[in-house]
């Protein structure tokens, strides 16, 4: 194990479970992953499109992240690591991944209701639409912010992470 600026180089299968990977105090947790790749510049620069086939093109780039996502999920099960965090970090991740599919299902639920009931009055259908954007907005934003570590490089025998408290000196 050793750094490199502010990423944390580790042998694949690495246990740096003995300190919290987020503040550095005591783990009470032992948490292993599979590491996935998470760069993608779809998600980063927003939709700027003007026309029409702009627009096409965006969405052809944000199937195509996400025909790589699932493209990378075998590859993600030779990238496993072992960390610890402590009782507060823990707490954070588990409602994080609890709130995640929960907003998702709500979400839908009021965009069900608002499709269902069009001719509901405007004062009950506008807010129901509003918040169910709002929640499934927020469910991918939720499981992306687990504490937890972020692959951010790799070669056959190394794993380069990002997020690892212990900072340089």
């Amino acid at each position: 194990m050793k750094r490199d600026g502010d990423r944390l180089i580790v042998h694949r299968g690495a246990d740096i479970s003995s300190t919290c990977f987020c503040c550095g105090q005591p783990s009470v947790a032992r948490i292993t992953t599979h590491l996935r790749r998470r760069k993608s510049n779809v998600f980063g620069r927003g939709v700027h499109s003007t026309s029409s086939i702009m627009l096409i093109l965006d969405l052809l780039q944000l199937v195509l992240f996400f025909l790589m996502v699932l493209a990378d999920i075998p590859a993600s099960r030779k990238r496993p690591l072992t960390y610890g965090l402590c009782a507060r970090h823990l707490r954070k991740r588990r409602l994080m991944l609890i709130a995640s599919p929960l907003s998702l299902v709500i979400g839908v639920a009021l965009w069900v209701y608002e499709f269902r009931n069009l001719n509901a009055p405007v004062y009950i259908g506008l807010p129901a639409a509003i918040f169910g954007t709002a929640m499934l907005a927020t469910s991918g934003f939720l499981y992306f912010w687990s504490p937890g570590p972020t692959l951010v490089a790799e070669d056959p025998d190394l794993l380069w992470i990002k997020g690892y408290y212990p900072a340089p000196q």
